[in-house]
């Protein structure tokens, strides 16, 4: 399956709030980071969490997206898998993202 960024984008932040996983810091944000060296060009997902004040908690790797073929990668390092399913809460619905 072919990803962009901003269908993976999309996918963490419906999921930033939803996953009882992600539980540092109040207020959160998807960021994006992009990568280039030689001919390789991946853009790194995080989803970044922090107080209420504004000050930095913590973040989750998401992994990347090879931006040569489109393939959204996760690797042992990273601390989410965003096309895998979840639960919502901690007695609440499976979700499945790629439905």
């Amino acid at each position: 399956m072919k990803f962009t960024v901003e269908m993976i984008t999309k996918m963490a932040e419906e999921r930033m709030y939803n996953d009882y996983n992600i539980h540092a810091g109040i207020e959160r944000k998807v960021a994006t980071k992009l990568w280039e060296k030689g001919d390789k060009k991946r853009t790194y997902i995080t989803i970044q969490c922090f107080s209420m004040a504004g000050k930095f908690k913590g973040s989750y790797k998401c992994g990347y997206i090879d931006m040569t073929n489109d393939e959204y990668v996760t690797t042992q390092y990273d601390d989410i898998d965003l096309t895998s399913t979840y639960k919502k809460d901690f007695g609440g619905e499976t979700i499945n993202p790629l439905n």
